[in-house]
């Protein structure tokens, strides 16, 4: 049985965000893999923008340009992530970004990949990562 973090907790906590921004940012983080993948398909040439025409309404017509505008957003949301693990302990940063990004539960990530505290430290450190994660991305 799994325990899933509230998504509100006690607006005296210094960590507080609202319920809904909280579910805004929690699917914003689990676009993740997404970015990854679709930045190596940019990087290899294989991304549906380099297929585009030139003129085409959808784009702004140059499907160089329109590579290198989508690399430049998906490389922002990705350092956004990057800039609000660093807010973490350094010695959970890499569990508490696993989890987030990859929608995994303490006692999941503590199976898998034995870690290294209480169940307390870490959503401590998973609710810092995501009003540091708020406060980048206004």
């Amino acid at each position: 049985m799994s325990t899933d973090i509230r998504p509100e907790i006690s607006k005296h906590n210094s960590y507080w965000i609202s319920k809904h921004r909280f579910y805004e940012l929690k699917h914003f983080c689990l676009q993740y893999p997404e970015w990854q993948e679709e930045l190596k398909l940019i990087s290899v040439g294989k991304h549906p923008l380099a297929d585009e025409k030139i003129g085409k309404s959808a784009g702004p017509g140059d499907p160089v340009l329109a590579c290198v505008l989508r690399r430049e957003v998906l490389s922002d949301h990705i350092d956004i992530l990057n800039q609000a693990a660093k807010g973490c302990r350094e010695e959970l940063r890499k569990y508490v970004f696993k989890g987030v990004t990859e929608g995994i539960s303490y006692e999941h990530l503590a199976a898998q990949t034995g870690l290294p505290c209480c169940k307390e430290m870490y959503y401590e450190n998973f609710r810092r990562f995501f009003w540091a994660l708020s406060k980048l991305r206004k």
